[in-house]
């Protein structure tokens, strides 16, 4: 009985023990899952519509419908040529961005501060470019910098081209991004611009498209079955030739505007010296002295060329 009763009280305290140890162990556990919920803050998902369309030059305007104003810096763009288009921008209601899909869905992608992320919109598209093969970092050093000429070819690159030298353009190389020569010439065939092109000397496109417009500071535009979708200015010569079309305005300011061989401009035509119209037609007007018009088998705003009377050109 005395070996019975000893045993029992040898036993209690480690039952006592075991019984603590535990009850130390699920409070630790339930403090700790208090104190992570505490800590793991979620940042919501911000309360915006978002919705897109497509542009008539390949480009997809994102537009912000309603709600909370948007922090460019925490959105990412999957499936355009720049994911980073709304960097350094604040968006609110009304505001529209301008992107070129490179994907058929574009998704808007929102991240937190906690490593949350949303994808606020998915819109559809229909005309894509190429994915890009060569980004800045590879036209500052083809340009060294910019001073150097640079060759596309065959090649797509996401990035303006700014540059003292040549650039040439052939193969079906694309640019997305505007064209700058600041001492030389454009030379594109077989090429794309998603952008303004500008270029000190001779800007000649023969085959492609410019989404932008087209400027010679001091020399020609040339273009042979191209397409600009803006305006054209030349300081000499600006020839729209061989089923080209301007979808602006097309200038040349010491010398002469031709528009020929089936070519259309949907804005109107001036010229310091003549403008030559020949099996094309203009939807504008032409500003210039009567003398100076010389008018082929064309139609000039509707009118056929001998019964259409041009503009004065100091009304331009």
């Amino acid at each position: 009985m005395n070996f019975s009763d000893n045993g029992d009280r040898a036993i209690s305290p480690v039952v006592g023990t075991v019984l603590l140890v535990a009850i130390v162990l699920v409070l630790s556990t339930v403090g700790a899952g208090m104190f992570f919920s505490l800590t793991d803050e979620t940042d919501p998902r911000p309360t915006v519509v978002l919705g897109g369309e497509q542009t008539e030059s390949a480009q997809h305007e994102l537009r912000h419908r309603s709600g909370e104003t948007l922090d460019g810096d925490r959105l990412e763009f999957q499936g355009v040529a720049d994911s980073e288009a709304a960097a350094g921008e604040t968006l609110s209601s009304g505001d529209s961005l301008l992107v070129y899909p490179t994907a058929e869905e574009i998704q808007i992608v929102w991240y937190g501060d906690n490593d949350e992320s949303y994808v606020l919109t998915t819109v559809s598209v229909e005309d894509t470019l190429p994915e890009p093969d060569e980004n800045c970092g590879w036209v500052d050093a083809e340009t060294n910098g910019g001073t150097d000429e640079i060759t596309i070819d065959n090649e797509v690159v996401n990035c303006d081209i700014e540059t003292d030298g040549q650039v040439k353009i052939r193969n079906g190389g694309v640019v997305i991004g505007d064209v700058v020569s600041d001492l030389k010439e454009l030379d594109g065939d077989n090429a794309e611009v998603y952008g303004d092109v500008t270029v000190e000397a001779v800007l000649n496109l023969q085959d492609g498209r410019i989404t932008g417009s087209a400027t010679s500071r001091t020399a020609d535009v040339k273009l042979g079955n191209a397409t600009v979708e803006r305006s054209v200015e030349a300081e000499k010569v600006a020839e729209v030739t061989d089923g080209s079309t301007v979808q602006g305005d097309v200038e040349s300011n010491t010398k002469d505007s031709k528009v020929l061989g089936d070519s259309v401009v949907e804005g109107s035509v001036t010229a310091d010296g003549i403008v030559k119209v020949q099996d094309s037609e203009i939807q504008g007007d032409v500003y210039i002295d009567p003398a100076d018009f010389d008018c082929t088998n064309a139609t000039i705003g509707g009118q056929d060329c001998g019964s259409y009377t041009p503009k004065d050109p100091n009304k331009w």
